[in-house]
């Protein structure tokens, strides 16, 4: 988890009045079964002009070492632009919350679900015919009708 919490530690946030709640949220998350191996809190006011403020990437470069980060398997899920930018500069999947256009259940599905397909390859004198067809997702193909599946297929 990586956070910007302006002021934290300061008047405008004192730490005391931020733990409670912040605790509170993570003994939800465990609860739910989802831990986080590290919790990176940037305390800085916008202002101050730190490196670790997100989007820059100064509390994530242990992660981005070659081989630690699954960069196929890796999200940054946030409700502002600057979690997006963040995801961008690190080469992975942003996902921006939003109540309305992706919420929570959808993200949830977009995390746990992955694309099967089956892929079949064929080659002759004449002809060269390549079928890949999506298991797991909606849609039609340019010779069918809207079926369970997704097919992308060329004739050469």
């Amino acid at each position: 988890m990586i956070t910007n919490q302006d002021g934290l530690g300061t008047d405008s946030l004192p730490q005391d009045e931020f733990d409670g709640p912040h605790n509170l949220m993570m003994q939800v998350f465990a609860s739910q079964g989802v831990n986080f191996e590290e919790v990176l809190i940037c305390p800085h006011l916008p202002t101050e002009g730190c490196d670790c403020r997100k989007p820059k990437t100064q509390l994530v470069l242990p992660w981005l070492e070659e081989g630690v980060l699954d960069k196929a398997n890796s999200y940054v899920i946030g409700d502002r632009a600057t979690d997006i930018e963040l995801a961008e500069n690190m080469g992975i999947i942003g996902l921006r919350y939003d109540r309305e256009t992706l919420d929570w259940p959808t993200i949830c599905e977009q995390l746990t679900r992955r694309d099967r397909y089956a892929h079949v390859e064929r080659i002759t004198k004449e002809t060269q015919v390549d079928v890949k067809v999506w298991l797991d997702r909606e849609g039609g193909s340019k010779s069918t009708p809207a079926s369970a599946s997704s097919i992308i297929c060329s004739i050469r």
